[in-house]
């Protein structure tokens, strides 16, 4: 992500999590770890 946010930073960076059944601690184990 961070060479992807420097390779073009006119560009906004999208991340999309699949999560199975729409659970939240996956997508807070991600956020947190960025």
């Amino acid at each position: 992500m961070v060479h992807l946010s420097i390779a073009n930073d006119t560009k906004g960076l999208y991340l999309f999590i699949n999560s199975p059944d729409g659970l939240v601690i996956p997508g807070v184990a991600i956020y947190d770890t960025m």
